[in-house]
């Protein structure tokens, strides 16, 4: 038996990592805002958290993969619930603001409601266009789904690693040479996030393998886990500017540009290990567990201040130049955002669970999302 299945309850270094991850997803968002203010040094620190962040979810998100179903459509349905839903959550709430930013923009009463439906309708093919940090959502549904068809096929663990090395591999191959495989496929690029669910699917994998080996390297003595700690932040940091096949390029799963798959695997792999590694140091804290438990809520609202506060927000950033202002600067806004965040993160939980990844909860305006279809279908297993 592998991952979360194998310890129930929550593990504080796993939240602990999560919160890190998260932080960086909001410090990377305004740093990447910065950068278009012409900062080099905000796009250094893009470039470096670009990485290895979202290979770092998908990874910690295998921690969590096991078969709660026997019916393969029950467990699919589950899922769309836990991670679909979500996203729709988020592009609605978001339309109203699209509609004063756009009104705000051409002052044209018909555009302002025109266009929030024409980008509400690319989410038939899975693109996020009204919130765009959700798309690691969808990326993560068809990656589950991947994992939910193929894993439970394989009983040996050498098995599923093979299987997370020939699907990082195809996933970079697809990746970079796409054109020529397209007319082959008939399918167009990341529609749902398919091709990148490959490579996300190599990460997700090996987080699922490792987490009884993780438990282990977390308990040794705190030494060793420094020196380890410093060995993988200082690999990460030597490695993550090599990966430059072109001046200003930055690793960005949402738009498949990898680079060089050796040193995207490389800095991805090192980075991981850095942030599990340190979080392992970070004292117990009700705000870390708090942070870590609510990541998904975190990462809709992140998407308001990518849309509509960044942007503004980063033409304050005083002296682009200095290291410490900038960093500074995108430290303040990052933790004002998140606590912005907060009671967001109250009502959604208190009132809406359903629609934030629990989709089992009762009450107490909505009713558990399987109420009806789920318990329909299992008269039929």
């Amino acid at each position: 038996m592998n991952g979360a299945k194998r310890e129930s309850k929550r593990v504080y270094w796993v939240d602990a990592a999560k919160a890190i991850g998260i932080f960086l997803v909001f410090y990377g968002h305004i740093a990447a805002s910065v950068r278009q203010q012409g900062s080099l040094i905000a796009f250094k620190q893009v470039k470096f958290i670009f990485s290895f962040h979202m290979p770092l979810f998908f990874f910690l998100a295998g921690f969590f993969f096991r078969r709660r179903y026997q019916s393969g459509k029950k467990e699919i349905i589950a899922l769309f619930y836990k991670r679909v839903i979500p996203v729709l959550l988020f592009g609605a709430m978001a339309i109203p603001f699209w509609m004063i930013y756009h009104y705000s923009q051409s002052a044209d009463t018909r555009y302002m409601i025109v266009k929030p439906i024409k980008d509400a309708l690319h989410y038939i093919h899975g693109e996020t266009l009204l919130n765009n940090t959700t798309w690691f959502l969808i990326c993560l549904f068809s990656t589950e789904v991947l994992a939910v068809i193929l894993l439970p096929k394989l009983k040996k663990n050498y098995q599923k690693a093979l299987l997370a090395i020939a699907s990082l591999s195809l996933g970079l191959i697809l990746a970079n040479n796409y054109e020529d495989f397209e007319p082959y496929l008939g399918i167009p690029q990341n529609i749902w996030y398919i091709h990148e669910a490959l490579v996300s699917l190599g990460f997700y994998i090996f987080g699922y393998l490792s987490l009884t080996s993780l438990y282990k390297l977390t308990r040794i003595n705190a030494i060793s886990r420094l020196l380890l700690a410093a060995l993988f932040i200082s690999l990460t940091v030597l490695t993550f500017n090599l990966n430059s096949p072109y001046e200003g390029f930055v690793v960005v799963l949402k738009d498949s540009w990898h680079g060089s798959n050796i040193y995207f695997i490389m800095t991805a792999i090192f980075g991981i290990f850095s942030t599990i590694l340190i979080s392992t140091f970070i004292p117990k804290s009700p705000v870390v567990n708090y942070i870590g438990r609510n990541t998904l809520i975190l990462l809709g609202t992140n998407g308001f201040c990518l849309h509509f506060l960044n942007p503004y927000l980063a033409t304050l950033c005083p002296h682009l130049d200095s290291t410490s202002w900038v960093t500074g600067y995108n430290t303040i806004v990052s933790i004002i955002s998140i606590l912005l965040s907060v009671p967001v993160i109250y009502l959604l939980n208190k009132y809406f669970p359903q629609l934030v990844g629990r989709p089992y909860q009762q009450g107490p305006l909505l009713p558990s999302l399987d109420s009806i279809k789920i318990r329909n279908y299992s008269a039929h297993l």
